[in-house]
């Protein structure tokens, strides 16, 4: 069963490259927990286009990539190899906030990847992470089908590069172990009422015969944190 349907919305003609209004649903948190003005940085920014929401909501906004586009950007854009020690290339505790939208799913080591957060974000600082939600219903039932996580097939394996499936349970002790309070759990599904495609049936029919069967975290497609370091 395939559920997943990426539609390729965009922000100021700029590709998001995540399931239809997961940024706009990510930003309505982040503005209640960071104030305009605050320094963000953002991590895997891709095409720009959630950097460039942030620099029009008036953040003062770094973002980085392993493979910075083209073009010309209102702020910084440096080249960085998230696997890396990436902190080393900023000032310890620079920022007030780190966004990591899609990304973490894309790494070896989730692990290295907060230990180099902790050094570059104040204490109190914020963390908005999303990622597939490995705990959701679609990726439970696929997995019981076919044994793949939804989002973690072959295919996605090579057209996406989504290497690292994590359950929220998992998510949940790495942030412990790092000293990151969780402040909002919240999940994202792409719009599939009315249907549109086979998929959006499929959507459909999973909640209503077999979310009654489920226990502990489920939740739609993403799960979108905010988190604070203590």
């Amino acid at each position: 069963m395939s559920t997943h349907r990426r539609i390729q919305s965009r922000y100021k003609d700029l590709p998001e490259f995540t399931s239809e209004g997961l940024h706009a649903r990510a930003f309505e948190l982040f503005r209640r927990h960071v104030p305009a003005g605050a320094r963000v940085l953002d991590l895997g920014s891709g095409s720009g286009a959630w950097a460039q929401r942030l620099h029009d909501a008036s953040y003062a906004v770094a973002a980085c990539d392993a493979e910075p586009p083209e073009g010309q950007f209102p702020f910084s854009y440096l080249r960085v190899d998230l696997d890396g020690d990436f902190g080393e290339k900023f000032a310890r505790s620079e920022f007030d906030a780190v966004s990591v939208i899609e990304v973490i799913e894309h790494l070896e080591n989730p692990r290295h990847l907060f230990r180099q957060i902790r050094s570059l974000l104040r204490k109190g600082g914020v963390i908005l992470l999303t990622t597939p939600n490995a705990s959701g219903l679609y990726s439970r039932l696929r997995f019981f089908f076919t044994g793949e996580m939804s989002m973690f097939t072959d295919e996605a394996y090579a057209a996406s590069g989504h290497i690292t499936p994590l359950t929220a349970w998992q998510l949940e002790k790495i942030f412990a172990e790092n000293g990151v309070q969780v402040l909002e759990r919240r999940f994202h599904d792409a719009p599939f009422l009315p249907p549109r495609v086979l998929g959006d049936l499929a959507k459909i029919a999973a909640w209503a015969v077999f979310r009654m069967f489920m226990f502990g975290t489920v939740g739609g497609q993403n799960v979108i944190y905010i988190l604070r370091l203590q």
